[in-house]
């Protein structure tokens, strides 16, 4: 009986050694196999790499009709918008000129905005003497809706002081009335008032939408009142303030970039840089 027990297990113990074998020389050879193709996929010359450096995104130049296409218009309280665009016949008339004759109207550009009377802010507080009272602008610190203002000067031929507003997420430049301290109006980027007085623009280089949300307003006294906003969806003006001003002309010169290539790939700004001006034409 032992014998037999014996004998059994030794016939047991063979087969699984054999199976032992077999699965370790599959496991081998799979392992080798997969070796093999890794070499063949890192001598491959058609197997690349992700490059380390994005390629920018190809440059796209404006022409005429670009100038004037729109997304979106709102006039008082009627709201438009145009998914394909649609070409704005009305309010601005747009031309595209050469740097050459952008740079020759810089020295006939106006500016209406006075620092004699800077304001500090002390302790996140600013405190703007008015005619008959102060008024008081204070920081707001807060995660998700805090304000920061920054004082930037008065504009004396409105009556006005012009302060921005920064935010999470936006910014935006607020006007005050100089006698009563009083908010005159908002606007979503710097607001250049015309060489004539009668007219302000403001232009934001929108980054979410890639476009340019421009508005017009008309002065009547101490009111600034919008005339206009619209959204031109082939052009967004560069951010340096110095290549954005009116001009004793009557026109507003700006540099600008494609909105299609107004980004490149990593957040590089497009270099490449055309002009336009910009005359209301009510």
């Amino acid at each position: 009986m032992t014998m037999f027990i014996s004998t059994k297990f030794q016939s047991y113990a063979a087969n699984l050694l054999l199976v032992v074998t077999a699965l370790l020389l599959s496991f081998g050879s799979y392992h080798s196999a997969m070796a093999a193709q890794n070499v063949i996929k890192s001598t491959n010359p058609s197997i690349k790499k992700p490059s380390a450096h994005a390629t920018p995104v190809p440059v796209k130049l404006l022409d005429t009709n670009e100038l004037n296409r729109i997304t979106h218009l709102s006039v008082g309280k009627k709201d438009q918008f145009f998914p394909a665009g649609k070409v704005l016949n009305d309010y601005l008339k747009i031309e595209l000129i050469d740097k050459a004759f952008f740079e020759k109207k810089r020295p006939l550009a106006v500016d209406y905005l006075s620092h004699k009377n800077a304001i500090k802010k002390q302790d996140g507080v600013i405190s703007i003497q008015l005619v008959k009272d102060s008024l008081k602008l204070v920081d707001i610190d807060s995660d998700d809706d805090g304000e920061t203002y920054r004082y930037i000067g008065q504009i004396d031929a409105l009556d006005q002081h012009l302060v921005e507003v920064l935010r999470w997420e936006s910014q935006n430049y607020q006007m005050f009335d100089q006698v009563e301290g009083f908010l005159t109006q908002e606007f979503s980027a710097y607001p250049y008032l015309s060489p004539n007085k009668r007219y302000i623009i403001s232009a934001y280089a929108n980054p979410y939408e890639g476009h340019t949300d421009l508005g017009l307003y008309k002065v009547k006294g101490r009111a600034i009142i919008p005339v206009m906003s619209a959204g031109f969806k082939n052009w967004m003006p560069i951010t340096d303030p110095a290549d954005i001003f009116w001009a004793r002309d009557g026109y507003l010169y700006v540099a600008v970039t494609h909105s299609a290539s107004a980004m490149q790939i990593g957040g590089r700004v497009n270099a490449q840089t055309q002009y336009i001006r910009i005359k209301v034409d009510l």
